[in-house]
């Protein structure tokens, strides 16, 4: 046996299992049911009994922020930068499927190798985020993903786990408008410099609907009245834009906000008055709307007056809520892959119907896996990674 062979061997030695989650996609929508194939190796005897199936959602955020820090003398004052961070299991569904013990009362119990096959299905909530990757630099990220994971609860927590994972992709249900009127919103504003009025404009601002997809076009339909303002106003510029914010779980509590991608165009004015529909193209790769409880994605079509005046400050724009509903097909996880050895004959497991007993056992071993295995995200990072090449051998 050659040396890679030997190190091979003694590498996986050291474990006792892995378990493959074969699953034929990787991307889901929320409310779907997400079925698949546990294929189970057991290398050594293990004290455990409970294999279960979890779908896990997990949100990270990673920012930095400023806190200006005043002295007794100006020379003193400084700006102080930190590092705001989140991390939230906001979903943790585990689903027991098979009980190698029988129900048997045995804390001793010893699961001998072997090889198992079994199904697994998981229906997730209607209400699920959209998973979610940003990188802004190397100090500012945030993401929301989901992973499934399969292992044998552990006798005994520390020891050492049979388990394998896979991430999957899932993206919220499309919201549409159901019989509803059209977004519109308008403003009467006077603008004031050094306690001088400069009159009033007026302006309007409806959309053909709420809820769009990457692809589309939104019409943008604007009204805008500057005759009683004293200031001359050319253009408006009609922008559809997103804001991402990132919240952290410290003490106290930070929110950093970040802009999205901006989508500008300019209307004409004439004769004090721009009334038309401007189209605005929304890209196939534009990010999409994010509701999780660390990190928000909202989007906005606002309208401002370009006002061409040394004295008064930009004004706030007219601005609508839009939602932005995510592609099926963008950024799905990576499929593992495996070759099951020459020697695959596993035993055809059915999923187990458990008792009243049976179902509080579960709930108090997974209760104490979880409270050992997801408390923290070191832990959960370490659940995540694969343990060897080949989890079947």
């Amino acid at each position: 046996m050659g040396n890679s062979q030997a190190n091979q061997k003694e590498n996986q030695d050291q474990y006792k299992g892995g378990i493959f989650i074969q699953i034929p996609k990787t991307n889901y929508t929320s409310g779907e049911l997400i079925e698949g194939t546990l294929h189970l190796s057991v290398l050594k005897q293990y004290q455990g009994h409970m294999l279960t199936v979890c779908l896990e959602g997990i949100e990270e955020t990673h920012f930095t922020y400023t806190i200006n820090k005043i002295g007794v003398k100006p020379s003193h004052h400084k700006i102080e930068k930190h590092i705001g961070e989140g991390s939230k299991v906001f979903l943790n569904l585990a689903v027991p499927l098979y009980d190698f013990q029988n129900g048997d009362n045995n804390n001793q119990f010893m699961l001998m190798p072997g090889q198992f096959q079994i199904p697994f299905q998981i229906q997730t909530s209607a209400n699920l985020p959209s998973s979610f990757k940003f990188k802004q630099d190397e100090e500012n990220y945030c993401s929301l993903k989901y992973t499934l994971k399969a292992f044998i609860i552990p006798l005994v927590v520390s020891d050492e786990k049979i388990e394998g994972f896979q991430e999957i992709a899932i993206r919220q249900q499309e919201k549409k408008d159901q019989e509803q009127e059209l977004p519109y919103t308008h403003l009467t504003t006077e603008p004031f410099y050094c306690c001088c009025a400069y009159g009033s404009y007026h302006q309007k601002l409806s959309l053909q609907e709420s809820y769009y997809s990457p692809g589309q076009t939104i019409d943008a339909t604007i009204d805008c009245d500057f005759s009683k303002f004293d200031e001359k106003v050319s253009q408006v510029e009609i922008s559809l834009y997103g804001i991402l914010n990132m919240k952290s779980v410290s003490d106290p509590i930070r929110n950093k906000f970040i802009g999205l991608q901006q989508i500008s165009y300019e209307a004409k004015v004439e004769n004090k008055k721009c009334q038309q529909v401007v189209k605005i193209d929304i890209p196939d790769n534009y990010p999409t709307s994010i509701e999780g409880e660390l990190i928000n994605v909202q989007f906005y079509v606002d309208v401002t007056p370009i006002i061409q005046s040394c004295c008064l400050e930009q004004q706030t724009p007219l601005k609508l809520d839009v939602y932005i509903n995510p592609k099926q097909n963008d950024n799905l996880p990576e499929q593992r892959q495996i070759e099951r050895p020459q020697n695959w004959n596993p035993n055809i497991l059915a999923v187990q119907t458990f008792d009243q007993q049976q179902a509080a056992e579960f709930q108090n071993q997974k209760l104490k896996f979880f409270k050992e295995n997801g408390d923290n995200q070191i832990q959960s990072n370490l659940m995540n990674k694969p343990e060897m090449e080949n989890p079947l051998i």
